[in-house]
């Protein structure tokens, strides 16, 4: 598991199993990598790890063993790209890769290998497309685009292929959803539509079923003191369901794991904490081409 460390700007990753405070297994950090505020990280098919980095707006690129104090391999950046606030990544099956801007409201999306100052080869954005402080955003199996809207606490849904001012094919919204400041999305492997909700007051994951559209009531909501949940703000889900949370309160850094269909006041399962985690404001987690 790879998580971004927004603040100590570096990449902790850890094993399959961790838990407590466990040591990181390696480390991507240092002045080599012209890594800032990390928030975004998404792996392609070939295993190359993509990182969304805050000054200037950029999407590095990093090679499938890349460790240390190393330069990034590759990245997109400069005026052509449309990059601004970059956010939340994801990448559809053709490798094409999404980008989040929060602070232009915009999704741009490149080509497969793109690198340096490319334009997007499409741009999703305008009046119509109910983007609202986009955020997390996630691509499923037949391309379509969720996107996290943290300003209103609205998922938008976008069809295959998606380009300009065009409106969502679907909406999740409304106060049987639960949703109170979505950041992160993730899908599960049967379309299941997960959701971290950094509410100071009541943090959650909400999941949804697969076409769930309107003011629709999640089929699990995970919430309580017992949880953990803390300011969450990623989620990510492995190949046996569990679901995994990063934390980023300013004083308890913590990735936080939940059984397979957890719901309501579940205690996690596993909890990586501590000092020797170098957790730093853990923003958002994935999973390297082999897991977890």
């Amino acid at each position: 598991m790879y998580v971004a460390n927004r603040a100590s700007n570096s990449i902790t990753v850890y094993a399959p199993d961790a838990t407590g405070n466990a040591v990181p297994s390696d480390t991507i950090a240092g002045s080599s990598t012209e890594i800032d505020q990390p928030v975004g990280i998404v792996f392609d098919a070939a295993g190359r790890l993509y990182i969304s980095r805050v000054n200037p707006p950029s999407v590095q690129v990093f090679s499938s063993h890349a460790r240390g104090n190393v330069a990034a391999s590759a990245t997109i950046t400069g005026s052509n790209t449309g990059l601004g606030q970059v956010i939340g990544l994801a990448f559809d099956a053709a490798e094409r890769l999404y980008v989040a801007n929060g602070g232009s409201n915009t999704v741009t999306v490149y080509a497969a290998g793109a690198n340096g100052n490319v334009a997007p080869i499409r741009t999703i954005a305008g009046s119509n497309t109910g983007l609202d402080g986009p955020f997390g955003i996630a691509v499923d199996t037949n391309g379509r685009l969720y996107v996290a809207n943290v300003l209103s606490s609205v998922i938008t849904i976008y069809a295959a292929g998606a380009n300009g001012n065009v409106a969502p094919v679907a909406v999740i919204a409304g106060s049987s959803t639960n949703l109170n400041d979505p950041v992160g999305v993730a899908l599960d492997g049967a379309g299941r539509l997960y959701v971290v909700n950094a509410s100071f007051s009541a943090p959650s994951v909400t999941v949804f079923a697969p076409g769930a559209s309107g003011d629709a009531t999640p089929s699990a909501t995970i919430t309580g003191p017992s949880t953990g949940l803390d300011q969450p703000n990623g989620v990510a889900v492995d190949h046996a369901g569990q679901i995994y949370v990063a934390n980023s309160p300013f004083a308890a850094h913590s990735i936080t794991v939940y059984a397979a269909g957890a719901n309501g006041d579940a205690a996690p399962i596993r909890k990586i904490a501590g000092l020797n985690s170098a957790l730093n404001e853990p923003r958002f987690l994935a999973f390297g081409p082999a897991g977890p």
